[in-house]
């Protein structure tokens, strides 16, 4: 049995009922926010994108995977797992990263190890769905949705 306490907006604490009471899940997503707070500010400094990725604190519930707008993320052996070769961050898609919008425990996190512009997000997400007419469109015009824009 899972339990989820906190705010949306705020961390997520997670636990994971177990007969001997082990919260190990809230302890690697203690641990991975704390360590995914310098990957966000590298990303805030730095002004470009990161192809994102899912830390150890994930609980394999699969929320992210039906969000993904280029199929990127995929189950991995412990943990989901996203393609960077895929992830084009829902430049021209969304105006947010969706699998961060909709995990519960906050451990899709910008990847610095991966930076990118938002001009190569946009042109892989044309090149990933190229018979996409509307994209293509917006691409051109410049009214794409991305999170650069906020």
């Amino acid at each position: 049995m899972i339990f989820v306490r906190g705010a949306r907006n705020g961390p997520a604490a997670r636990t994971r009922s177990t007969a001997s009471g082990s919260s190990d899940n809230a302890r690697r997503a203690d641990r991975s926010r704390r360590s995914g707070f310098a990957r966000v500010v590298g990303f805030l400094l730095t002004g470009r994108g990161m192809a994102t990725h899912i830390t150890d604190a994930c609980i394999n519930c699969g929320a992210c995977k039906a969000e993904c707008p280029n199929d990127a993320i995929a189950e991995g052996d412990d943990v989901y797992v996203i393609d960077p070769e895929r992830c084009t961050e829902c430049v021209g898609f969304n105006d947010k990263e969706a699998c961060q919008a909709v995990c519960p425990v906050e451990c899709c996190l910008p990847d610095p190890s991966k930076a990118e512009d938002e001009a190569a997000l946009l042109a892989r997400a044309v090149a990933l769905h190229a018979a996409d007419a509307k994209l293509r469109a917006a691409a051109a015009s410049g009214s794409y949705p991305s999170r650069f824009k906020a």
